[in-house]
């Protein structure tokens, strides 16, 4: 299989609310392993309720 055979997201799509909340939570945790400090609004989403 090359790089163009591998379907790619449209670009009209966005990861679904629950998706973008999980994310930001991953973030968060590996920022704060390696002692990073993360923007803001990626702390805030990651406390929505979506994320847990």
């Amino acid at each position: 299989m090359t790089i163009n055979e591998i379907p790619q997201r449209q670009s009209d799509s966005r990861p679904s609310p629950k998706a973008q909340a999980v994310a930001a939570r991953v973030r968060v945790n590996a920022d704060r392993r390696v002692g990073v400090e993360t923007p803001q609004w990626i702390v805030k989403l990651s406390q929505t309720p979506a994320a847990k």
